[in-house]
Order: C-alpha cells, then sequence, then structure tokens
C-alpha cells in the first residue's frame, strides 16, 4: 500500500500492488479464477491435489507453464493486480484478477471490472465500460506528466 493510500475493505489478496492515494470503499471483490480454461478439462481433477495421479494430463496437453500452490492447485502464473495512483474505488466493486487500474480513475459502486482501466476514466456497470473521464484530454496528459 503506498503513500496515504487507504482501504475500508478487506483484502485477502498479496498479489495487488497499490500505489499513492488510493482510496477503496467497503466491500471489494475479484472474481475469483480458480478453475483453468485452458487444460484438457475445467474439472478439479486437473488441480486438486485428491486426484494427484492425473496433475499432468492437463499440462502435457497443451504444453503451457503452471504452477503448483502450496495445496497443489494449479495456476498460471501472472502479473498482479496493480492499483496506480489516486485510484478511487467505490463500494462494492467486483474486479478480475491481473488487471491495471490506471492513474486517476474512479470505479463506480457495483461495477464489475473485467479489463484495465485507462488513466482519469470513470467506469461503471456490468460489466463496467467508461461513463466519461474526470478531465479533457489535454489535462490528462499534464497530470501524467507530474509522475506523482
Amino acid at each position: 500500500m503506498g503513500s496515504i493510500s487507504y482501504s475500508n475493505a478487506i483484502i485477502p489478496r498479496l498479489d495487488i500492488n497499490k500505489e499513492r492515494y488510493c482510496s477503496i470503499a467497503n466491500g471489494l471483490s475479484f472474481i475469483a479464477g480458480k478453475h483453468p480454461l485452458d487444460t484438457i478439462s475445467t474439472s478439479s481433477f486437473i488441480y486438486n491435489p485428491n486426484f494427484y495421479i492425473l496433475k499432468d494430463v492437463g499440462i502435457k496437453q497443451i504444453e503451457k507453464p503452471y504452477t503448483h500452490t502450496p495445496r497443489n492447485h494449479l495456476i498460471p502464473p501472472s502479473p498482479p493486480t496493480i492499483f496506480e495512483n489516486d485510484v478511487y474505488v467505490c463500494t462494492n466493486a467486483l474486479l478480475k484478477l491481473r488487471i491495471t487500474l490506471y492513474t486517476g480513475c474512479v470505479v463506480a459502486q457495483n461495477a464489475i471490472v473485467t479489463k484495465d482501466v485507462p488513466p482519469y476514466a470513470i467506469v461503471g456497470g456490468s460489466p463496467a465500460r467508461i461513463l466519461k473521464y474526470r478531465f479533457n484530454e489535454s489535462t490528462i496528459k499534464r497530470l501524467l506528466e507530474l509522475k506523482w
């Protein structure tokens, strides 16, 4: 968590980078992604340690890198979810993992965000879409040049 940032929500993940001046309201959630869609099956036999004898079946078929978590669940390696500077996330937002909320953006209440949010954009809805920008293009450019 960067300087002057705060969260009223419990954030149960360690793979999130939060930069400066972020404000996060209650109820932040993340879309769970335990079932790999690019393996031979979406069934838990692919990643559940109770089916250990079958654990490499899907991996050998698709030839993609996967890692084993401490519980032996298979997850693809991925970048963290990033909150850049001055991000405001309103109440009960639902975010997909591994997206970036760019500097100055706002996520509206109850929004379901499935992709990156551009700088100073205000997004809302299900799935979230850009509703408007906080400032005009030249002001956004000048603000981004400050580099926080």
